[in-house]
Formats: C-alpha cells, structure tokens, sequence
C-alpha cells in the first residue's frame, strides 16, 4: 500500500477497531474516544461533560494509540451533542505511519474493491459478490434468497472456504485443518472492516472463522 493510495482513497476505520485509540486535549487529562480515524481526521465522541468548542476552533493535544503519543493539531469542522468532527493540520506524517503500523488489517480491507454483480460472470445456484484487491485479498461468494451457497476468502495467505452444504475448510500455507486464535482474529478484523458487505454477511463470515478457531 503506497502512500499515493491512502491519500486517494482516505480510508476511515470506523469505532468497532478503535478501543485503544483516545484524544487527550493539551492541559486536560480528560480522554476522549476516537470513534472514526483517517489520515486526513477523526471524529471524537462527546462525553457526559461535553467539550466546549465551537466550528472552526483549533484543538492540540496528544492522539493516543496502543502505547503510542502522537502530538496533534486539529481544526474542528462540526459539532454536535454527539462528536466533534476535526481535521489534522499538523502530525500528519506521524498519523499515517501509526496507522499503517496499527491498523494494516483494517485497511487493506477498506481498500478492497466492490465488483459490481453486473459485470461477474453468472452463476446458475446464485449472485456472485466479489471484493478484492488485486492481490492476496479477496472474498468471492454466491447468495441465494439471503444463504451463502458458497465462499471462498483470502487474506494474505490465509484462505478459508465454504457455503451451505459444505463444512468450512481452512487453507494456510499449504495445509488444510484448524485456525489459531491469532490467524482467526485477523480474519474477523478484515471482514469486520470490508465496506459494501451487509452486516448479516459479516456475522455469517464470522460465525465460520468461530466455527474453525482453535
């Protein structure tokens, strides 16, 4: 993933990847939650003590993430009762490279690509969906009045495949059999954070990584 392309496509990890990333303002111990995060801003969730700014204010502070300190400047663009939307004016070289770092899964999943059904080829048991990246990732299934009738998904070596009638197989690095702990959260990350896949999707393809898991 080049920088060209983060710039480009601005991927936005939403709040579900996001618990140990916080907002700490300059002279306050108060943290904030980040409940969405780009290269280019975040959003940050108002508390029970709203914070007292208004649109186009300039907020510094420390963006938190994992044990990592990055000092920020941040221009707000909306506020509600609900968040407080802001841009990055100054940390943003650090910002990407924390969330390359911290957020690889998350964001080679917001970078796949949503094929159209119109132009896949068509499959007699269904409607073929298609997400991929031109590479090691993608997530190929055919549906048929709300059943997957069969899967196949990819991530960066890692493989499983599956559908109605058949019990889902795990392929990596040759060989076929369970997943680790650690090999199946990486795949709920990654279909966690896939954009154009309908949430009952997701928690089918997640109770199929559980169905697997070590």
């Amino acid at each position: 993933m080049s920088k060209d392309d983060l710039k480009r496509k601005n991927p936005r990890i939403k709040d579900f990847s996001l618990s140990n990333v916080c907002f700490v303002p300059a002279q306050s111990s108060l943290e904030m939650s980040v409940i969405n995060l780009s290269t280019t801003g975040m959003a940050l969730l108002q508390g029970s003590q709203e914070v007292k700014v208004l649109k186009d204010d300039l907020l510094s502070g420390n963006l938190i993430v994992e044990d990592e300190k990055i000092p920020v400047v941040l221009t707000v663009v909306r506020v509600n009762s609900d968040f407080i939307g802001c841009k990055f004016e100054k940390g943003l070289d650090l910002i990407e490279h924390s969330l390359k770092s911290n957020f690889a899964i998350e964001l080679k999943a917001l970078q796949l690509t949503n094929v159209t059904s119109k132009i896949l080829a068509a499959q007699k048991d269904g409607t073929p969906r298609w997400f991929f990246d031109g590479g090691l990732c993608e997530l190929y299934f055919v549906e048929n009045e709300n059943l997957i009738k069969r899967y196949r998904l990819s991530f960066q070596g890692h493989s499983l495949e599956g559908g109605e009638s058949k019990r889902p197989e795990y392929i990596g690095a040759g060989l076929s059999g369970k997943l680790t702990h650690e090999i199946a959260e990486k795949l709920k990350r990654f279909i966690e954070n896939i954009e154009g896949l309908a949430n009952e999707h997701k928690d089918y393809f997640e109770n199929e990584i559980r169905r697997l898991e070590f």
